[in-house]
């Protein structure tokens, strides 16, 4: 005959329970803010963005960009040869940030004074340049091989074109009639 362990008494058994809850309780609640945790050092963009009224995408490259953009054309400052090209743009477009790496400015991006900064620095501050390339509706400035260009609307409901518009050669601001687009001669110093 074996000797049997005493029987715990019902108070043991309470007490062993009560622990067992405390456990599990601990267990979950580690894992809920484990799961909270990750799901903030993730980023968790889409649901970010969508409290903040913004839309992101990205493309390896400008083939795909062309097939994938969203909300405006695709603007044609990013280069033909560009890669890891990155895009953050309120749902009514009125500001956009774009990245894109590689390849060179179109010819009819000007030098001119800084207008504006962008308005999300998920793809790096820019600082406060003095000069930026002015590409239509666009401001870029190089940082460390990698073009960082936005847009920020001048007046409610104003898009961006997609390519060159006409430009002061003094203030670097679009002029009034180049909301719809169109076409700037950079050597004539003057607007269309």
């Amino acid at each position: 005959m074996t000797p049997q362990s005493p029987r715990p008494s019902r108070t043991d058994r309470r007490a062993g329970a009560r622990g067992s809850i405390r456990r599990r309780a601990a267990l979950v609640t580690g894992a809920a803010a484990l799961a909270a945790a990750s799901l903030l050092l993730t980023g968790c963009s889409a649901v970010m963005d969508s409290v903040h009224k913004v839309h992101s995408e990205s493309f390896d490259d400008h083939a795909e960009a062309e097939k994938g953009w969203v909300g405006v054309q695709l603007p044609e400052w990013i280069p033909a040869k560009a890669t890891d090209i990155r895009n953050v743009a309120t749902d009514d477009e009125t500001n956009a940030v774009i990245a894109a790496k590689g390849g060179d400015l179109p010819s009819w991006c000007l030098e001119m004074p800084r207008q504006g900064l962008p308005f999300d620095t998920r793809f790096g501050k820019v600082g406060l340049p003095d000069r930026v390339h002015r590409c239509g509706d666009y401001e870029v400035v190089d940082q460390d091989g990698e073009w960082i260009g936005w847009y920020s609307a001048r007046e409610p409901g104003t898009k961006p074109s997609a390519g060159a518009v006409s430009v002061s050669q003094l203030s670097g601001s679009p002029s009034p009639s180049s909301s719809a687009g169109g076409s700037f001669d950079a050597g004539s110093g003057e607007d269309d």
